[in-house]
């Protein structure tokens, strides 16, 4: 995010949204306990607030209203931009490449 605001550019804004749909999947993972479904959630989100009005307010929304309770003035708003979905391929990377931390209760 600091490079996105300190130089704003087409680069550092497709920089911006490729690193958080590697980072988001995997903080996503401890809630719902599956890689696979935080990937497709995260996809669908992303896709959704990039494509549509409907996701792009409810995101801005929510960003804004949770930055706010934690104290970080207002959120910068998400600009719907349907060619930020050319960097859903960043999911690849959390779902193949990243690998899976095994649970202390797996049995081998």
């Amino acid at each position: 995010h600091y490079f996105k605001y300190a130089y704003a550019s087409y680069l550092t804004g497709k920089l911006s949204d490729f690193t958080g749909l590697v980072f988001f999947p995997l903080l996503l993972e401890y809630l719902l306990r599956s890689r696979l479904l935080s990937v497709v959630v995260t996809g669908v989100g992303f896709t959704l607030a990039k494509t549509t009005v409907f996701g792009n307010d409810f995101y801005n929304t929510f960003y804004d209203g949770l930055y706010q309770l934690v104290g970080w003035g207002h959120a910068t708003p998400l600009i719907a931009d349907a060619e930020d979905c050319l960097t859903l391929v960043a999911l690849l990377i959390p779902l193949f490449l990243i690998p899976k931390k095994e649970s202390p209760n797996e049995n081998h």
